[in-house]
């Protein structure tokens, strides 16, 4: 009975250990980021797998830095498709809304127009219930962040 319960431990901890492996090393390119003077307040990167990450500082609050990120996978031009989405939008320069669904977000893009410039306010919603506002973009800031121009 001791030998039994003794295997069992013995197997407990080993299945408990075998749960945490060591990754490869993840390599990342910086596709373009907007600083301000103590921080980036948006930055892009490209994985090594493929994957598009867009982190932010969240504008919901003044006070508190909070930074906040959603990701997709750059399958078909995803990240072309994107910022066209995006340059259209602001191109246009009037008041419109779209709705843009990844498979773990949904972002809402506000469109409109101020001094005569389109710019962009993308509103970040993820299924789990986080929620953000990234800085608002013009074009020249756009292009900043996807290493454009």
């Amino acid at each position: 009975m001791k030998k039994l319960l003794l295997f069992t431990m013995i197997m407990i901890c080993e299945i408990s250990f075998g749960q945490i492996k060591q990754m490869d090393e993840v390599k990342k390119e910086r596709i373009g980021q907007i600083k301000d003077l103590s921080n980036e307040v948006i930055s892009l990167e490209r994985w090594n797998d493929g994957l598009i990450v867009f982190q932010y500082i969240d504008q919901k609050y003044s006070k508190i830095t909070d930074f906040k990120s959603f990701s997709f996978l750059d399958v078909d031009g995803a990240l072309d498709s994107f910022y066209n989405t995006l340059l259209d939008g602001i191109k246009a320069k009037e008041k419109k809304e779209i709705n843009l669904e990844l498979p773990d977000d949904i972002l809402t893009l506000k469109f409109g127009k101020m001094m005569g410039k389109g710019y962009v306010e993308i509103y970040h919603n993820s299924k789990s219930g986080v929620s953000g506002v990234v800085q608002w973009m013009d074009e020249k800031r756009l292009n900043k962040v996807f290493g454009r121009k």
